[in-house]
């Protein structure tokens, strides 16, 4: 399968509802062991082999409130869920170079942590750079290396700011 990296444009996966407590948005990447940032139609009509790691970025505005989740998966059937080693922050690197830790909360997911009392923050951070990478550990595993391409972000702006949350 021969994947292109996303442009800013494609990279962002939008998408706005309107629910019973309100307007709810979120703007999705995805990156693929192997491959790096894909655009969702990549990565749905993607044919990735079995135990290839795969992980989203999700910004989240429900009830007027901003979460950034991370999460981490791996392809093929019969693995047992496995857990992040989540140390209570997540380190990221911006562009490659600028370094920032933001603290993180466990949902009870397998696989993803999130980012809520910061997220404000880390979401005006993202808005100026191209690049966001970090590593996860997998609890009793190694360590695997994810970059997303976050360049047109701000794009994604009146979505939230509709959903009430502004950034």
């Amino acid at each position: 399968m021969g994947l292109v990296s996303p442009t800013p444009a494609s990279a962002w996966e939008l998408s706005s509802e309107n629910t019973r407590t309100g307007i709810v948005s979120s703007a999705v990447q995805f990156w693929v062991e192997g491959y790096g940032p894909v655009t969702s139609k990549q990565f749905f009509n993607g044919s990735f082999e079995d135990d290839t790691y795969w992980s989203t970025l999700v910004l989240m505005c429900e009830r007027k409130k901003l979460t950034i989740y991370f999460n981490i998966e791996i392809t093929g059937s019969g693995h047992e869920d496995f857990r992040l080693d989540d140390p209570g922050y997540v380190s990221v690197v911006y562009n490659g170079v600028t370094s920032k830790r933001y603290r993180t909360y466990g949902t009870g997911i397998p696989g993803t942590i999130a980012v809520q009392k910061d997220a404000v923050a880390m979401a005006k951070a993202m808005l100026s750079k191209q690049t966001i990478s970090t590593s996860f550990k997998i609890r009793f595993g190694s360590r695997i290396p994810v970059k997303f391409n976050i360049a047109g972000l701000s794009k994604a702006k009146t979505r939230f700011k509709y959903a009430g949350c502004s950034f």
